[in-house]
């Protein structure tokens, strides 16, 4: 019997946990709009990464540490492989804003890749974030 009550009382403490648990991604969202799309051999372009909350409150976590690693294909080279919130356009801000600098080496359908890797966080909770974006850039 007292068995029973402490996996009763164990399970009922664990429910509401997992219910307040939040789905951070539906809470902002990363706008690439501006990005470049096309670049002549030589050119430089950008790609953009802004964070936008969708809920009040929803930053990026200013102490927590903000990685994004870029990758390309072999007709584009990025200005740099590796970028960290002091990288930012304005570093401060509660959801900073990225231009990753790219420039065209080889004609063809290109594409660059960032993998994001932060925090999220609201008044009460934060989440680490593991986004994945993808940007087409067709180099002439």
């Amino acid at each position: 019997m007292l068995r029973a009550l402490a996996l009763t009382i164990a399970l009922g403490l664990s429910l509401p946990a997992a219910a307040a648990e939040p789905d951070a991604e539906s809470t902002y969202r990363l706008a690439t709009d501006g990005s470049t799309t096309s670049v002549k051999v030589g050119e430089k372009g950008n790609l953009v990464v802004r964070f936008e909350p969708v809920a009040a409150g929803i930053h990026v976590d200013p102490k927590a540490p903000l990685h994004i690693r870029v990758e390309t294909s072999a007709g584009l080279r990025a200005d740099k492989g590796e970028l960290r919130r002091a990288d930012a356009v304005d570093p401060g801000a509660p959801n900073p804003r990225f231009d990753v600098s790219v420039r065209g080496v080889l004609a063809g359908a290109q594409e660059a890749t960032l993998a994001l890797d932060f925090f999220v966080c609201s008044d009460s909770w934060c989440a680490r974030q593991k986004r994945v974006l993808r940007f087409p850039v067709a180099v002439r």
